[in-house]
């Protein structure tokens, strides 16, 4: 009785994270890793399904500019049927990065943010790092080879 994974859409129930060849098509933007991110739904009897993390690479263009409308400080919507509601979501960005360096070299490089405590994007990837919970942003501009780190979690609310 758990809500479904990587719902977001009120409209269509079936929906989850998309195609990434098909993204990878519009955007200049390249997929390093995406996966459902544990502990997204909440506590409780029938909790939201789990969100979903993307790992984002700018490739192939000089610069572009992102944006995020999501929630974060605060929970983002109630949990289903009195269940807590989902956890809060963060930002992170890295600008600047040494990436290119590190893919002609062969070193390592992070496909996810598995602990935000002991983030893998900061062991793997020096660059200014831009951490916190203003979700609700505008206009963020990103060069190349930079970083950016997107959480969707499951807006419960809408079920």
């Amino acid at each position: 009785r758990d809500g479904e994974n990587c719902c977001l859409s009120v409209i269509n129930p079936d929906a989850d994270m998309g195609d990434v060849e098909a993204w990878e098509l519009i955007e200049p933007l390249l997929y390093l890793g995406r996966r459902l991110r544990p502990q997204t739904g909440g506590i409780g009897k029938y909790q939201g399904g789990l969100g979903f993390e993307t790992l984002r690479l700018v490739f192939n263009t000089p610069n572009q500019v992102l944006s995020h409308g999501g929630n974060g400080h605060t929970f983002n919507g109630t949990g289903m049927f009195g269940a807590y509601p989902a956890s809060p979501i963060y930002r992170h960005s890295i600008k600047d990065t040494d990436l290119k360096e590190r893919f002609e070299k062969g070193r390592p490089y992070p496909v996810a943010d598995f602990d935000p405590e002991n983030s893998e994007m900061s062991a793997h990837v020096t660059g200014t790092h831009l951490k916190d919970h203003n979700l609700s942003h505008m206009a963020d501009m990103h060069s190349e080879y930079d970083l950016y780190l997107s959480i969707s979690v499951r807006r419960s609310w809408l079920w």
